[in-house]
């Protein structure tokens, strides 16, 4: 169990997967490190790992603007901000899926579950290099963030409720 510097201000730990987390009030804590010693230990799903950082968003979400997540043949950089959006954002800012995952509909899948578990309203893909990518966002709503960069889209998450997905299980 990771050591916090004023434990005497948290009641009660959560139970597995999430060893390492302190929960308060209502709110959740955990350091950087710890999420990471997690990842490489326990290997959670990438499931896990999005609501897990979601769930560090509360009150932290200062200390928590970026995480990575990783698993097989995926590789993912998220964000709660980017350039020109004012406000929290949920921001895809780096995806990688391996040739085998690819046109698999993992996309989508990850896109249907973040409209349900989001706290933000808006979603957005930073500097989009794929046409293929781009292509996807332009087909289902996204809109460019602005002028200056109009190869990072945004969408209201509203929008993309309708999208036809199968359940995200990674």
């Amino acid at each position: 169990m990771a050591q916090f510097r004023s434990a005497t201000h948290f009641s009660q730990q959560l139970s597995a997967p999430y060893a390492g987390v302190i929960w308060h009030s209502g709110i959740t804590y955990m350091k950087q490190i710890e999420f990471k010693m997690w990842q490489l230990k326990d290997r959670p799903s990438i499931k896990e790992q999005i609501d897990l950082w979601l769930q560090l968003q509360g009150d932290c979400s200062s200390a928590w603007s970026s995480c990575d997540f990783e698993a097989t043949g995926i590789k993912l950089l998220f964000r709660n901000e980017t350039n020109d959006i004012d406000g929290k954002c949920l921001v895809i800012a780096s995806i990688f899926l391996s040739d085998d995952m690819q046109r698999k509909g993992f996309l989508k899948s990850l896109l249907k579950y973040l409209v349900g578990k989001s706290p933000y309203e808006f979603i957005a893909f930073e500097d989009i290099d794929n046409p293929i990518l781009l292509s996807f966002c332009k087909r289902n709503s996204f809109e460019p963030v602005s002028k200056m960069y109009p190869n990072s889209m945004l969408v209201h998450k509203s929008k993309l409720q309708s999208l036809s997905a199968v359940e995200f299980s990674y």
